[in-house]
């Protein structure tokens, strides 16, 4: 497309995130690899050469029970408390930040980069900032690093050769600063 800059006005909805995380889930091999430490680790203190708790109560009964299992089981307690401290932390941190997300957007794609302006917040991203794009049927995703993406929903525009357009401008740009730099 010929003219400098391209606007596009739109809404995230959780299908549009839902979307994303699926996609970058699939192609993360950090998730898997958390998962096998996890495992890991719960391998681990469950086979400390300790007594399992079926066997230990099968032969001591209850009443020992609550004085070998403060000691036996507080590894395994205080890893469970920190692992929940960890989650709820980052529940409370996305839902102030579904805030933002879900607010009404409006994009400009410029030669400099882009300018997004969300509850009158602006901010401006360099394209030497972003370090991938990647197209979808549904969406565009624009990545400042590995975690971190920005979502442009094909929806946000009235017809497919819009998104098209919208979608060449933005590897224009992009492959533009990042041809510079190299």
């Amino acid at each position: 497309m010929a003219c400098d800059n391209m606007e596009v006005q739109f809404t995230l909805t959780p299908s549009d995130v839902r979307a994303f995380r699926v996609s970058h889930l699939k192609k993360s091999p950090m998730a898997l690899a958390i998962w096998i430490v996890v495992a890991i680790i719960l391998v681990f203190l469950f086979n400390l050469d300790q007594t399992p708790l079926y066997y230990f109560l099968l032969d001591h009964g209850l009443s020992e029970l609550a004085s070998k299992a403060l000691l036996n089981w507080l590894p395994f307690l205080v890893w469970l408390l920190f692992i929940a401290a960890i989650f709820f932390v980052q529940r409370r941190r996305r839902k102030t930040q579904r805030y933002l997300v879900y607010l009404p957007q409006q994009w400009t794609v410029a030669p400099e980069g882009l300018h997004i302006v969300r509850d009158g917040l602006k901010v401006d991203i360099a394209w030497r900032a972003i370090t991938r794009m990647q197209s979808r049927k549904k969406a565009i995703y624009i990545y400042l690093d590995a975690m971190q993406a920005y979502i442009v929903p094909a929806r946000a525009f009235e017809t497919a050769q819009g998104f098209a357009e919208f979608n060449e401008a933005l590897k224009r740009y992009f492959n533009a600063a990042h041809q510079m730099t190299e």
